[in-house]
C-alpha cells in the first residue's frame, strides 16, 4: 500500500473515531440525565417510605371515616411507591446497558485511534524507506568524470 492511501485510510479512521467521540459524549450526556432522573426518584422513595412510616406510627383513637381515609391514603401513598420502586428500577437497567454501551463506544474510538496512528506511522516508514534507497541508489551509481 502506497503512502498516499495508507494516509488517506488513516485520515477515515481519524473521523471515523471523531464521530465515535461525538456518540460518546451524546450518550454521557443521557447518561447523566438518567443518573440525575434516578437521584430524584430515589428521593422521592424516600419521602413517600417516611409517609408510610408516619401513617403507620400515628396512634389515637379514631373514627371510622379517619380510619377510612387514612387507609385510602396509605393505599394511594403505597401505590405511589411500587410505582416509583418500578422507575428507579428500570432506570437502573437503563443506566447498566448505557454505561455498556458507553464502554463498547471509547473501545472501538480507542481502536480506531490506533489503527489510524499505525497507517501513519506505516506510511511514514514507506516514505522513509523510498527517501533512503534513493539516496543508496545515488552513492552507488559510479561518478562520471
Amino acid at each position: 500500500m502506497s503512502p498516499e492511501q495508507s494516509s488517506k485510510r488513516a485520515s477515515i479512521y481519524e473521523k471515523l473515531a471523531l464521530k465515535d467521540k461525538l456518540e460518546s459524549n451524546k450518550q454521557r450526556q443521557s447518561l447523566l440525565l438518567l443518573s440525575e432522573e434516578l437521584k430524584k426518584n430515589r428521593q422521592i422513595e424516600t419521602q413517600l417510605s417516611s409517609l408510610i412510616e408516619q401513617n403507620n406510627n400515628e396512634v389515637g383513637a379514631k373514627t371510622g371515616m379517619t380510619l377510612q381515609t387514612a387507609s385510602w391514603f396509605n393505599t394511594k401513598v403505597r401505590d405511589q411507591l411500587e410505582l416509583v420502586q418500578n422507575r428507579c428500577q428500570h432506570l437502573e437497567i437503563e443506566i447498566g446497558e448505557m454505561r455498556k454501551k458507553l464502554a463498547y463506544a471509547e473501545r472501538r474510538r480507542v481502536r480506531k485511534t490506533e489503527k489510524a496512528e499505525a497507517l501513519y506511522k506505516q506510511a511514514r516508514q514507506t516514505r522513509q524507506d523510498r527517501q533512503d534507497a534513493a539516496l543508496s541508489e545515488r552513492g552507488r551509481r559510479p561518478r562520471i568524470r
